[in-house]
Formats: C-alpha cells, structure tokens, sequence
C-alpha cells in the first residue's frame, strides 16, 4: 500500500482547541474594546459548545488517512442495514458490555448537540420532533462521512450501522427533553421568587 499522511484526533485536540479559545478571546477583547456588553455566561456555553464539536469531530471522522500519491483506494464497506443486527449478535455471544457502552454512547452522542442549541439559539429547534429530525440528519451525514472514508482511506475498522443514525436520533430527543427540564425548573424558581411566603 502506498504510503501516506493522516490527520489524528489527538492533533485536532491539540490544535484545534487552543486556536478556538485563542480566536475568542480576541473576540472578547474587541467586544470590551468597543464597550459592547459580554454576556459571560452565554461565552461559556459557547465555549463548550465549540470544544464539544470539536471532540464530537475526532471521535466519529479520525484518524483518517489520506495516500501521498494521490489516489484513493477502493475497500469493501461493511454496511448493516438491519437494526440492532450486530446488537443482538454481540450480546448473545457474550459482548453485554460492549453492547451497553456503544448503545449509551450513541444515545448520547448527539444530546448535547440538541441542548446546546437550545441553550444558544433558543428558536432554532421547536419541539420534540424538529429534535429528532435534527439529529436524525446530523447522524446519518455522520454515517456517510464514515462510509467514503471506510471505502477511500486506509480502513480503522469503521461501521455503517443504521443502529447508530437510531440510537443517535433518539439521542436528539434525550437533549430537547434536558432542556425543556431546566426551563421547567428555571420557571418555577422565578415562579417561587415572584409569590410572597415561597
């Protein structure tokens, strides 16, 4: 196989992290420049919605690996189309554990996506179900993204599993529900703070 060049999830930790915070405290420093109000908490969502991305981009697309000559190569792409297939198959040959960290995992993997959206861009995502498509479009772009590298790269043993785009979507909506919970309790502490004797 020809030799060739990647790209690390730890490189993009190491670099792309710094280079963010670097690029808003510039920002930050402009605002207080211009005498423009910074809303700090609002920042620090922002901040770790930004290092979230960044860590949600190494864990599904590196390392990828791409050939100093220039080509592409053409490997066989191991597809699974039939939910939770390889879920059953794990557990009944005695893979529980495996099956519970990949399963939690890809249930979560996208909640924050959801919540720091709303948390940010409050109208950018209405209900249960605009949560749910959101997610759904996110994990299945994830999921192509996958396939080309898995059929043009050198392989890491990547899957494309409709399982993963399932639990990723239900994920989204775990995310709608954190938020809509912390609005509930916001309100009702501003609800006790407005009734004498509460």
């Amino acid at each position: 196989m020809p030799l060739g060049k990647g790209i690390t999830a730890q490189f993009l930790y190491i670099y792309g992290i710094p280079a963010w915070l670097a690029i808003r405290i510039a920002c930050l420093i402009f605002k207080r420049i211009g005498r423009k109000k910074i809303d700090l908490v609002r920042e620090v969502v922002l901040n770790l919605f930004a290092i979230y991305l960044i860590g949600l981009i190494g864990l599904v697309f590196l390392p990828v690996v791409f050939l100093l000559d220039g080509t592409f190569m053409n490997n066989p792409v191991n597809i699974t189309i039939i939910p939770f297939e390889g879920v059953t198959y794990a557990v009944q040959h005695g893979a529980l554990r495996s099956v519970v960290i990949n399963t939690v995992g890809n249930l979560l993997m996208l909640s924050p996506l959801i919540l720091f959206l709303k948390l940010l861009w409050n109208k950018s995502i209405k209900n249960y179900r605009q949560a749910f498509l959101l997610a759904f479009v996110v994990s299945f772009f994830i999921e192509f993204i996958q396939f080309l590298e898995s059929k043009y790269t050198p392989p890491f043993n990547r899957v494309v599993d409709i399982t993963d785009i399932i639990l990723n979507s239900l994920g989204g909506l775990i995310g709608f529900y954190v938020y809509m919970s912390l609005l509930k309790q916001e309100r009702g502490e501003e609800t006790k703070e407005e009734i004498p004797g509460l």
